[in-house]
Parts: C-alpha cells; sequence; structure tokens
C-alpha cells in the first residue's frame, strides 16, 4: 500500500508540535517519513513517528518548550554510521524525536546537518491545520538514504525530485558543496536525480553540483 494520507493522529500531533515551535526565535524541520508524507512523497509504510531537526546549539531550548511532553531525557547518541543528541515526546500518542545536531557516516562519506545559513533556506512551509510547520527539503532525505542505502525511501524521494528539478537543485548544491561524498554516493545521486543535475531551470553558470 502506498500514498498514506496525513491521518488524524499524525496531523493532531504535528499540530501540537506547532504550536509550541512557533514560539521559538529560530527554526526547527521536520523530517523523515512525516516530512516525506507532508511533500507528497509515496510512502509504503505509515510513519510510526514524528523526526525533528535542530541545530545542537538550540537543543536545549526546544527540549523545555517540549518538556511538559517529555519522556525521557536528552541523550548524546553515536554509532559507527550516526551520530546526534536525542530525546522523545508523546504528542497525542504519537512519539515525536528531537535529533539534536545530526551527522552521517558511511564509506567515507559524512554529511552534517546544518538548519541556520544551510537547510533552512531551502525548506518547504506546509500547512498541517490551522498552523504551519518547515520541512526539510527533498535533497536532504534523498541524501541521508543514500548513505544509509535505503531504497525504499531514496528512489521515490529521486522521483518527485526529477519531477521539479529546478525547485531542488539549490539545495542540493549546498549538501554537496558543504560536505564530503565518495566517488559512488556521487556516481548513484547523478544517476538518480539526472533531472535535477541536468536542470534545464537553472543555467550553466549557477550549476556546480558534483564538480
Amino acid at each position: 500500500m502506498s500514498g498514506y494520507l496525513l491521518d488524524e493522529p499524525m496531523e493532531s500531533a504535528l499540530v501540537q508540535a506547532a504550536e509550541v515551535l512557533e514560539k521559538l526565535p529560530f527554526t526547527c524541520m521536520v523530517g523523515g517519513s512525516s516530512g516525506l508524507l507532508l511533500q507528497g512523497v509515496e510512502l509504503e509504510v505509515r510513519p510510526r513517528d514524528i523526526d525533528l531537526y535542530v541545530d545542537m546549539r538550540h537543543a536545549d531550548q526546544v527540549h523545555s518548550q517540549l518538556k511538559p511532553y517529555a519522556t525521557d531525557e536528552p541523550q548524546f547518541s553515536e554509532t559507527a554510521m550516526y551520530s546526534s543528541r536525542l530525546s522523545h515526546y508523546k504528542l497525542n500518542g504519537m512519539v515525536l524525536e528531537l535529533v539534536g545536531g545530526f551527522c552521517v557516516k558511511s564509506g567515507g562519506s559524512s554529511y552534517e546537518i546544518r538548519i541556520e545559513g544551510g537547510l533552512d533556506a531551502y525548506g518547504t512551509v506546509q500547512s498541517v491545520g490551522t498552523r504551519s510547520l518547515m520541512v526539510m527539503p527533498l535533497a536532504h532525505e534523498f541524501v541521508f538514504n543514500i548513505l544509509r542505502n535505503r531504497p525504499d525511501r531514496y528512489i521515490p524521494i529521486a522521483k518527485a525530485m526529477n519531477e521539479a528539478p529546478a525547485f531542488h537543485h539549490g539545495a542540493l548544491t549546498w549538501i554537496v558543496e558543504h560536505n564530503h561524498f565518495n566517488e559512488q554516493h556521487i556516481a548513484a545521486m547523478k544517476e538518480l536525480v539526472h533531472a535535477v543535475y541536468n536542470s534545464e531551470g537553472v543555467s550553466h553558470a549557477q550549476s556546480r553540483l558534483f564538480t
């Protein structure tokens, strides 16, 4: 089954999160499967939680605002592939995971999320009920899932990006320029998002992808 719509529990949880986040003077961004759903990417499995990304320096302030809903305390987590500071909250029966300072490493590639002065320029504002939320650009989701070898995710994301190549070109360019990727990951990106790479809506001078 694909093409899940935003159901009532998730919509209510996102509205509740938006009510808290709109009070903050900096940007937090919804990502993961819930972010994909908000941007119309087809999913085979209903999102089980909400991923909320924030720069590490703001993580304490976000936790303070969400503390009435907290189920644990923030804790730094590091594996061979991932590092971030994680904490969890329950909103209308849905789990929200707050991810601070996220970094993923795979096969010599390294991608570190930077929201302020980076991805916030390329996120999209999505309406949820009477509220709105900033959502991670699809280019972020694409790169992240390339690095963790999730074709079930990066293939439908690439399809969506290729349908509006000029729109996604800037975000992908920023990510590639400000992080490090091995030759295999670059080759996979070029093949999968060929329309973004060769976008007719972007001049040759503007296009710096994979150079």
